[in-house]
């Protein structure tokens, strides 16, 4: 993988205004793997690529190489469901953190 990979990864999380943490655990992956992702010294794997995509509404040919536009256009539908999606992620990260 090409750090620009990972740079274009950085991109969307920090448009995003999230953590590395956050960014991890929407798409289901560690912080320390997010952080060596966006400098360059992971690979990011099609399964990891395509969750980034769907969780952030990114488009594909965008993240591989950097052509056209970062974001793709979501149906109201779509939007509203990505929402409803990553509260419920939240709600159950919160509920399992007070369990600890």
């Amino acid at each position: 993988m090409s750090d620009e990979i990972g740079t274009r990864v950085k991109k969307v999380r920090l448009r995003k205004g999230i953590s590395q943490e956050q960014f991890g655990e929407i798409i289901g992956i560690k912080k320390a793997a997010v952080s060596k992702i966006e400098n360059g010294e992971n690979s990011l794997s099609t399964g990891n690529l395509l969750a980034i995509c769907r969780q952030f509404n990114v488009n594909k040919e965008w993240l591989i190489n950097g052509n056209g536009e970062m974001f793709t256009l979501k149906s109201k539908e779509d939007e509203i469901r990505n929402f409803f999606e990553n509260a419920i992620s939240c709600l159950l990260y919160t509920s399992d953190a007070a369990d600890e």
